[in-house]
C-alpha cells in the first residue's frame, strides 16, 4: 500500500532518534538542524559509530526510541488504525494493539535479522491468525537490497506452524523459526518499499529479513492488530522491563535504583 504515512510523520520519529542518540554521543548542531535525516549520511555514521564502540550505549538508544510518543502516533491516529480495521471488516473501537517497534537495522550486519516466521508466535493475542494485521512501514526507502521483507504469498492458509524458540547468540534475537521445507509450496516475494508505504499481512503470513546491503540503516515501524471484540481474542498486559545498562550507570552516579 503506498503513501500510508506522511513522511512528516516520520520525520518526527527519526528526530525523537537523533535527541536520544545526543544523550550518548555528540551530534554536530548542523544535524539537529537538517530536514532530512533519512538521506543524512553523518546521521547513519554516527549510529554506526555508537554502535560498534559502545553497543551498550546504542541498545539504550535502541529501547528508548520503543517508547517514543511519535511513534505510538503512527499507529493510534491517521490512516493505518483506519486502513487495518476497514481490511479486518471491523469498527476502528474494535482494535486492540501491541508490539509497537522503531527496527534500527545496521548496513551489512546480519545478526539479528529474522529468518521465515510468523507474527502469531510472538503475538499470539487471536487464535485465529486471520483475526489481526501486523503493518510494516518504512521511514526510508527500502529497495530490495536495503533489507526488503521476503513474504511466502499465501502462507497465512498454512494456519498457526508451532515451533521451538532458538537464540544463537548474546547479541542475537530469539527466534521462532519455521522449517524451511515447508516454504516449498509458496511463491517468495521481495516487497521493496518506499518510505510512508505500508506492508500489511495476516498475523499467520510466513515472512523473513533480507539483508541490508546499503551503506544506510534500515528504519522500519512495525505494529500489530488484533480484533478485541472476536472470541478467539486473549486479553493481555505488558510487562516492562527496564534497560539494565542505564540502572546500572544511574547506580554508580548516586541515583537510589532500589525500586527499579
Amino acid at each position: 500500500m503506498e503513501n500510508v504515512v506522511e513522511k512528516e510523520r516520520l520525520d518526527l520519529v527519526l528526530k525523537n532518534t537523533l535527541a536520544i542518540l545526543s544523550r550518548f554521543t555528540a551530534v554536530p548542531n548542523s544535524l539537529g538542524r537538517s530536514g532530512n535525516l533519512r538521506d543524512n549520511t553523518d546521521f547513519h555514521s554516527l549510529l554506526g559509530s555508537l554502535r560498534k564502540e559502545n553497543p551498550d550505549a546504542f541498545g539504550a538508544l535502541y529501547d528508548s526510541a520503543q517508547s517514543s510518543v511519535v511513534l505510538d502516533n503512527i499507529f493510534t491516529s491517521g490512516e493505518v488504525p483506519k486502513t487495518v480495521a476497514e481490511l479486518l471488516g471491523v469498527e476502528i473501537e474494535e482494535l486492540s494493539n501491541s508490539g509497537h517497534i522503531q527496527r534500527m537495522d545496521a548496513p551489512k550486519d546480519t545478526r539479528n535479522l529474522y529468518g521465515w516466521h510468523q507474527e502469531i508466535s510472538y503475538y499470539p493475542q487471536n487464535r485465529d491468525g486471520t483475526n489481526g494485521l501486523v503493518v510494516w512501514i518504512p521511514m526510508l526507502d527500502v529497495p530490495s537490497d536495503g533489507g526488503a521483507l521476503v513474504i511466502a504469498k499465501e502462507s497465512h492458509k498454512e494456519g498457526f506452524v508451532r515451533v521451538a524458540s532458538k537464540k544463537d547468540s548474546k547479541l542475537s534475537s530469539t527466534q521462532n523459526l519455521i522449517d524451511e521445507t515447508i516454504l516449498e509450496k509458496y511463491e517468495q516475494i521481495k516487497t521493496p518499499a518506499k518510505a510512508g508505504d505500508a506492508v500489511v499481512m495476516y498475523m499467520t503470513t510466513i515472512h523473513k529479513s533480507s539483508n541490508n546491503e546499503t551503506d544506510r540503516f534500515r528504519f522500519v515501524a512495525i505494529g500489530r492488530y488484533h480484533i478485541a471484540t472476536s472470541d478467539d481474542f486473549t486479553p493481555y498486559r505488558y510487562n516492562y522491563f527496564n534497560n539494565r545498562w542505564i540502572e546500572n550507570n544511574l547506580k554508580k552516579e548516586g541515583w537510589d535504583v532500589s525500586d527499579l
